[in-house]
């Protein structure tokens, strides 16, 4: 298992937060229905992955809830890392080449974005704020960077890519 930093314990405590928030208010909703059965609950299963060489790839928490006002709802949270089978990872495109081809296609040429490699400008985790800092006029980067600035930054994390 590798060792998390201390922002990415704070954006994992977070999201469990936010998980545990979720489920009490569904479960509330449940034991607040008069609809007839029994009110639902979540179970909560544990996961681990592998990466594509064995080694440790993460995990995350998966809750399934079956009650009388949701047949089926579940909210689940994951933490994974490793590395990219390297097959899997020439067949991903760029997504910042990929917007900024569709943008130029669909404008006929006339508005155009030039990609930068990641940290060219500047280093990655200041792409936002040099497009508040108007050193670049947009950016492509990873929501959780900024977590720390604006916990709503947290909506946006993803796999950056």
């Amino acid at each position: 298992m590798i060792e998390l930093d201390d922002q990415q314990k704070a954006a994992q405590a977070w999201f469990r937060s936010l998980r545990d928030s979720i489920w009490a208010m569904l479960e509330q909703l449940e034991d607040d229905s008069t609809l007839p059965g029994d009110a639902g609950r979540f179970e909560k299963r544990v996961w681990d992955r592998s990466d594509h060489s064995g080694g440790d790839g993460g995990g995350g928490e998966m809750g399934i809830m079956k009650g009388r006002l949701f047949e089926k709802a579940g909210v689940n949270i994951s933490t994974v890392y490793g590395e990219f089978n390297p097959d899997f990872a020439k067949q991903i495109n760029g997504a910042a080449e990929d917007a900024a081809k569709r943008i130029s296609d669909a404008t006929g040429g006339r508005f155009q974005i030039t990609v930068a490699p990641a940290g060219e400008i500047v280093p990655m985790p200041q792409a936002a704020d040099a497009v508040a800092a108007n050193t670049v006029e947009c950016s492509h980067t990873a929501a959780f960077y900024y977590v720390g600035k604006d916990p709503a930054w947290a909506f946006g994390s993803c796999i950056p890519f």
